[in-house]
Order: structure tokens, then sequence, then C-alpha cells
């Protein structure tokens, strides 16, 4: 296990952790919880699918999802999940700042992520600070890809712990994001439905005559 403590919130922009610092780990295959807090990390899904491969046995990966990145336009992106799904049979948790624009849209979302990978053990997600305009077609991805996917941890303030400086923009992102873990959950409950039928049906067909 590696875990990087919290850098105090006045010197933390001097400090974001890139590529060069990371590549060193990459030769640590028997890693399992890579934990970096309290600093941005600079991310890219090249370096994520190289973690994914270098990193089998991973188990949690926490990247600045907790509190959120100060880098201003985070690079990975949420297909950067996919090979981690793919490569890391033990994640169970995963915390980044994402571009979510990559997605597309609710339509574009029909066919699976990954040709139908599937991890069944990341129940938490980690989204720090990420940005979301439409829940509907993240949802979509996200169940696709973690169908028992319960909760998303964001940096956004909710209303109940509001201060005086948080933005009525601060809340809906929060709101968005509640409402994706939401629909997640429900996708996940429909798709295993659909899942049923298609079995129920294959074996009335297959049934002898």
């Amino acid at each position: 296990m590696i875990e990087v403590g919290r850098i105090p919130d006045n010197d933390s922009e001097g400090h974001i952790v890139r590529r060069e610092a990371l590549q060193p780990l990459l030769r640590l295959e028997h890693l399992r919880v890579l934990d970096i807090q309290g600093c941005p990390v600079d991310l890219d899904d090249d370096l994520l699918r190289d973690m994914a491969l270098a990193w089998p046995k991973l188990e949690r990966l926490e990247l600045g999802g907790e509190r959120g990145s100060w880098v201003p336009n985070p690079r990975a992106t949420l297909l950067g999940l996919i090979p981690l799904a793919q490569h890391c049979r033990h994640l169970q948790y995963v915390g980044l700042v994402f571009d979510t624009q990559c997605v597309g849209t609710a339509e574009e979302c029909e066919q699976r992520p990954g040709g139908g990978v599937r991890n069944r053990l990341v129940e938490e997600l980690g989204v720090g600070n990420s940005i979301i305009k439409d829940p509907v077609p993240i949802a979509s991805f996200l169940s696709s890809l973690f169908p028992n996917l319960w909760y998303i941890c964001r940096s956004w303030p909710h209303e109940d712990d509001a201060e005086e400086d948080d933005a009525e923009e601060d809340f809906e992102m929060s709101r968005r994001w509640t409402q994706c873990a939401q629909l997640a959950r429900e996708f996940a409950r429909v798709r295993k439905q659909e899942r049923k039928w298609q079995k129920s049906a294959r074996a009335i067909e297959d049934a002898p005559q």
C-alpha cells in the first residue's frame, strides 16, 4: 500500500503530481492500494491504462476523488475507467477527477462501453470536483461498467452543509451527481431484469416441443 497524506491547502497548488512522479510505481506489480490525497494529480487515459496493466492486484485507487483537483482541466476521462475495470479484477474503489464530456448523449451510450467489460466489485466511485452536465448518459455508462455501483462521492457542497462562499451552481453539481448515482442503480436493475427475461426466453425456445 502506498499512501500520501494531505498537503496544506496553501501549498497544494505548487504540488501537482504528474506522470514522472508516478512512473516508478508502475514497476510495483503487486500494488494493491494507491492513495494520494490533498494535492492535485494530473492524469490522462494513457496513464490510467498503464496503471491498469501494471497493477493487476489493485483494490483501491484514490487520486483526488475525495477532495477534488486543482488542475483546471482534467485530462482523464470516464473512458479511462474501462482498462481499470478490465484488468484490475480485484478493484473495489476508484477516486479520480474526470472530464465527463467524452461519454456523449444518452443515445450514443446505448452500446455497452468496452465491449461489455464489467467489474461487479466496485460499489463506490469518487469523482471529486468533476463537472457533470447531463446525468443520464454518464449513469448509463457507469452502470454498464460497474453494475453494482451504489454511491458516488463528490466534493461539491450539499445544501445541508452550505457555507457563505458556496454558489448555487455548486449545489446543482452535487444534485446532478446524486441523480447520476440514483439513475445508475436503476439502469443496472433494469439490465439485470432484461438478462433474466432473455435467459427465460431462450430456455423456452430451446425446450423440446
